[in-house]
């Protein structure tokens, strides 16, 4: 970090030395912006990054730094994927920063390709058991997690964990498909007969029962546990 400047990915493809001549050009610059961010370099690497603290003369630092990049490392840089813009705006590996860069979160796009992932993961037309589906679920939820499920975002971690259970709540209650069972499971479950009376009796389709409290409460959160659901969010031990 040079001038209130952070250098991210470089040394992924730059060596020790070039990494610092890289900072010492960011220090001369010494131009004040929100974010540059440079992408898809020829050498195979994602990208990199460079952060400040205000608004200024972002396209003359983004250029300036291309410039270095290209000539010294003698780098390709991609123009289509580089951009001055406030730091929550632009995608940094899967993250989006906040824009005084004090918080670190997962950028809307990796949620969307998450979510759209485990719709197909859990599609109801694919036919298959809970057992089987939290099979599947379970590696691509274990790398998820690796990557994202850092401790400063418990409340979207936790919200993501309980629209995975809602989604798999559907499966049994698809598998159930008659009246008779719709009531006779919840009950097994420990449902009040109220409860599982009107929830078999309802018409509403799928996702709507999955959020159903005689459904909720026929499949609770630790349910899932035993079957070997990952959990997103791990409390720090104290």
């Amino acid at each position: 970090s040079n001038g209130g400047i952070h250098l991210k990915r470089l040394s992924d493809f730059l060596g020790p030395a070039q990494v610092g001549d890289a900072g010492e050009h960011l220090d001369q610059v010494g131009l004040r912006i929100e974010a540059v961010q440079f992408g898809g370099f020829d050498e195979g690497v994602d990208g990199g990054g460079a952060l400040a603290a205000f608004v200024g003369a972002g396209e003359r630092v983004m250029a300036s730094v291309g410039r270095f990049l290209t000539e010294k490392p003698r780098l390709k840089v991609n123009e289509a994927k580089s951009a001055v813009a406030r730091p929550e705006e632009r995608k940094f590996l899967g993250f989006s920063i906040s824009n005084d860069g004090s918080e670190r979160r997962i950028a809307p796009k990796a949620l969307d390709k998450f979510k759209t992932r485990i719709r197909d993961m859990t599609g109801r037309t694919r036919g298959i058991g809970l057992g089987r589906s939290i099979e599947e679920l379970t590696p691509y939820l274990v790398g998820w997690r690796g990557y994202f499920g850092f401790r400063r975002t418990p409340p979207v971690l936790a919200n993501l964990e309980a629209w995975i259970r809602r989604r798999l709540r559907a499966h049994p209650w698809r598998q159930w498909r008659n009246g008779h069972n719709r009531f006779k499971e919840p009950r097994r479950r420990g449902v009040s007969k109220f409860k599982a009376t009107v929830a078999a009796g309802s018409p509403t389709g799928l996702w709507r029962m999955s959020g159903h409290p005689a459904v909720q409460m026929a499949l609770r959160n630790h349910d899932f546990d035993p079957l070997g659901l990952p959990r997103l969010h791990i409390p720090a031990q104290a």
